[in-house]
C-alpha cells in the first residue's frame, strides 16, 4: 500500500543514497557506451544516425531535442526522433507481501533500494519507467515516468510503500500487460517464497509480449532461523499461528526443504528461459547492481 507518512528510515533519501544512485547511473552509461551500436534498434528521442520524425513533447523529455522551427510555425512543442535506439519501457513489479517484511524488514528495504537504483538508471537512459507493487492484489501503480528530472517522484513513491498481506503476482502481471505495449522489460523483484504464483505471473508477462527478468531477494537468516525450543510462529501473510517444538533435527529438515524449493524455482525459471538473478541482502547494494549491469539483461 502507499503511505504518505513514510519516514526516511524506510527508504533513505539522503545525500549519500542519491550519490550512490548517481554513481551507479554513471557506471551504467559507461557500460552502455561500450556496447555495439544498434543493440536496441528503434526510434528514440536524441542524436542518432538518421532523423525519423517528430512526436509531441511530454513532461520529462530532454528539451535539447525540441524542434524550435516547428514551435515557431505551429506554437506547439515537438521532439525530434532519430533511428538508433528504442524508447524502452521498464516495468518494475515489486513484491509488497508480508513475507518481504520478515525479521527486521531489511529484505523489503533492500528490495525497494534495488528497485530505486534500477529505476533511476533507466530514467537516466531516457527509458519510460513504471512501478507496479503487488500483494494480495495489484496495488495502485506509479504511472510511466521519463527523464532524470522525474527521479524524486519515483523515490518518494517507493519510500511510501509497505509490505503486508498475501501475494499475487498474477493480478499485477495482468494489470501491467493491460496497459503495456509489447516489447517492454518487466523486472520482477520478489523473495520468491510463493513460487507457484511467481511462475504463473511470469508466464502471464511472457504471454503479454513482455521480457521478464526475475530478481530474487534472499535473506540468509530465512534458511537457518535462530529458533530453538517451543515457539509460536505467525504467518505474516495469512495471520495463521502455529506452536511447535523446534529441534536441531527439525531445523535440518526445514533447511533441506527450503533450499530444495528455492532450487526448484530457479530451475523452473531457467526452463522458461527467463533471466534470473539471486541477490542476498548481505551483498552491498552497489555491488549487487554493478553485478547485474555487468552480467547484462537488466538495464543500462
Amino acid at each position: 500500500m502507499v503511505d504518505a507518512a513514510a519516514t526516511a528510515d524506510d527508504l533513505p533519501l539522503d545525500a549519500h543514497f542519491l550519490r550512490t544512485l548517481e554513481s551507479l547511473a554513471l557506471v551504467a552509461r559507461k557500460l552502455a557506451s561500450g556496447s555495439e551500436r544498434g543493440e536496441r534498434a528503434s526510434q528514440r528521442a536524441g542524436s542518432g544516425v538518421a532523423f525519423a520524425g517528430h512526436r509531441p513533447y511530454s513532461a520529462g523529455d530532454d528539451v535539447r531535442f525540441l524542434d524550435w522551427q516547428v514551435l515557431a510555425r505551429s506554437e506547439r512543442l515537438y521532439v525530434k526522433q532519430y533511428e538508433e535506439e528504442r524508447d524502452l519501457s521498464v516495468h518494475l513489479l515489486l513484491d509488497c507481501s508480508g513475507s518481504m517484511a520478515h525479521e527486521d524488514g531489511h529484505k523489503f528495504r533492500y528490495a525497494r533500494q534495488l528497485c530505486a537504483a534500477l529505476g533511476y538508471i533507466a530514467l537516466g537512459n531516457l527509458d519510460r519507467v513504471s512501478v507496479q507493487p503487488y500483494a494480495s492484489t495489484a496495488l495502485p501503480p506509479l504511472r510511466p515516468l521519463r527523464g532524470r528530472s522525474r527521479a524524486l517522484i519515483l523515490l518518494r513513491y517507493l519510500a511510501a510503500l509497505r509490505a503486508e498481506g498475501a501475494t499475487d503476482l498474477q493480478a499485477a502481471a495482468r494489470a501491467v500487460c493491460a496497459r503495456a505495449l509489447p516489447g517492454g522489460l518487466a523486472l520482477v523483484i520478489s523473495d520468491g517464497l510463493d513460487s507457484e504464483g511467481l511462475l504463473s505471473g511470469v508466464d502471464l508477462l511472457r504471454y503479454g509480449k513482455l521480457s521478464p527478468v526475475v530478481l530474487l531477494v534472499r535473506d540468509p537468516r530465512e534458511a537457518s532461523p535462530a529458533l530453538r525450543g517451543e515457539v509460536t510462529l505467525i504467518d505474516r501473510e495469512s495471520g495463521e499461528e502455529r506452536t511447535l517444538h523446534v529441534s536441531e533435527r527439525l531445523l535440518a529438515r526445514y533447511r533441506e526443504r527450503y533450499l530444495a524449493r528455492a532450487a526448484a524455482l530457479e530451475l523452473a525459471l531457467r526452463e522458461r528461459q527467463v533471466r534470473t538473478f539471486v541477490l542476498s541482502i548481505e551483498t552491498p547494494l552497489e555491488r549487487a547492481v554493478l553485478d547485474l549491469l555487468r552480467r547484462g539483461g537488466v538495464v543500462g
